[in-house]
């Protein structure tokens, strides 16, 4: 089959400083999702000016600048991707900023690969919407 009858898999952000986590996000999402990842906001934003991705899922504690810093350059978007904060700080602060600077979900580490793959699919299926700035 031509390249004209094949249809791109939607790709996934991941931003988190641990490798291993990488692997088990493309282990999580195997055969559906394209899954780019990077280790700091600085190459997410490299990323975002390159790639459109359905969705991002961002670590908050991150080597030089923290993932919070990534939703800044999302708010000067006009249709950013759905962003789902993953982080092993599963305090409710955490969850109340993250929601407040727009993130659609928040996970805590470790996480349930089917609960995420659900998340993954309602953040794809929504609509494009401005993030709070």
């Amino acid at each position: 089959m031509g390249r004209r009858g094949m249809r791109r898999q939607p790709s996934i952000l991941v931003v988190d400083d641990e490798v291993e986590f990488h692997e088990l996000i493309r282990a999580v999402f195997a055969g559906t999702h394209e899954i780019i990842g990077v280790t700091n906001v600085e190459d997410a934003i490299r990323v975002l000016r390159q790639v459109q991705v359905s969705v991002i899922l961002l670590d908050i504690r991150l080597p030089r600048r923290p993932g919070w810093e990534l939703f800044r350059t999302l708010s000067r978007q006009p249709a950013p991707p759905p962003v789902i904060v993953i982080t092993a700080d599963a305090s409710n602060q955490t969850r109340i900023r993250a929601e407040e600077m727009g993130a659609v979900y928040t996970v805590f580490k470790p996480i349930v690969p089917r609960q995420l793959r659900k998340m993954v699919k309602l953040c794809e299926d929504m609509e494009p919407r401005r993030m709070r700035r």
